[in-house]
C-alpha cells in the first residue's frame, strides 16, 4: 500500500515517519479491546486493555 512505502522510504532515507509509538500501542488496544469483546460477548473499554 501507499502507507508501508511512505514508512520504507521514511526508515531507508532516515527520514520521520508519519506515526509514532503512541499510534501504534493505541491501534494495538483497539484490536486487543476488540478481540476481548468478540470472546467475552460484551463492551470492552480501551482502558481495560493499557495499563496505567
Amino acid at each position: 500500500t501507499d502507507e508501508m512505502q511512505q514508512f520504507i522510504t521514511a526508515v531507508a532515507e532516515d527520514k520521520p515517519v508519519s506515526v509514532n509509538v503512541d499510534d501504534g500501542l493505541q491501534s494495538v488496544a483497539i484490536a486487543l479491546a476488540a478481540q476481548k469483546s468478540a470472546l467475552t460477548n460484551r463492551p470492552v473499554r480501551i482502558d481495560e486493555i493499557l495499563l496505567p
